[in-house]
């Protein structure tokens, strides 16, 4: 048995237009490009027939709670779920409401998933940065001025010099060794290869 959105294509096929509901939807009409308003709602309508990947359901099956009917399912015939009719008012909306909450309960485990897969795929490219006593560093610190551009600020201040680790992801900055310390996040940082000053934490540890 087909899916919904593979029947809605059949149809759209039937009707002369040619439509691609993959990551660049597009749509063309074979007789003239001005009929572009009137195949502007076919395919919507294939879009919100088609499984998206990160939910795995349709638009139509979360926002509806079942598919829509399309005149190729007179042809082709309608799934085994979809020929089970409710009786009565009180067993549509039960059965509406049960539909719902399974699909949403998917939607979110599948959610769930691409979430958990996205990150690790982003983990793979990081290289976190490793700080200690003593380094140099330079702390995002950006500020927005009137009639400047941000492109052309700066973003960075320093250099600062580490004095102390707040584990796992927090530090010391200080800037003189008469300056008032304060406290930063590591993401905040960048290491300092250029000249910096001489440092001070020898002597206080002394």
């Amino acid at each position: 048995m087909i899916s919904s959105g593979q029947r809605l294509i059949i149809h759209l096929a039937m009707g002369q237009l040619s439509v691609s509901t993959g990551p660049s939807t597009r749509c063309s009409a074979k007789q003239s490009k001005n009929r572009m308003g009137r195949t502007t709602a076919p395919v919507l309508a294939a879009y919100r027939a088609t499984p998206h990947e990160s939910t795995g359901m349709t638009p139509n099956k979360l926002f509806l709670g079942h598919e829509v009917r399309m005149p190729i399912d007179i042809v082709m015939g309608l799934p085994p779920d979809d020929g089970k009719a409710a009786t009565t008012p009180h067993d549509y909306l039960d059965k509406l409401k049960n539909d719902a909450a399974n699909a949403y309960r998917l939607a979110r485990e599948k959610l769930r998933a691409s979430a958990e897969r996205r990150k690790w795929q982003y983990d793979l490219k990081v290289k976190p940065e490793q700080f200690g006593i003593g380094d140099w560093v330079y702390y995002h610190y950006p500020r927005k001025f009137q009639s400047k551009s941000a492109k052309w600020q700066k973003s960075y201040t320093g250099p600062y010099l580490i004095v102390r680790m707040i584990e796992p992801v927090n530090c010391v900055l200080q800037w003189s060794a008469k300056a008032k310390p304060f406290v930063v996040h590591i993401d905040k940082l960048k290491k300092c290869y250029g000249p910096t000053p001489t440092s001070w934490v020898a002597s206080k540890s002394q």
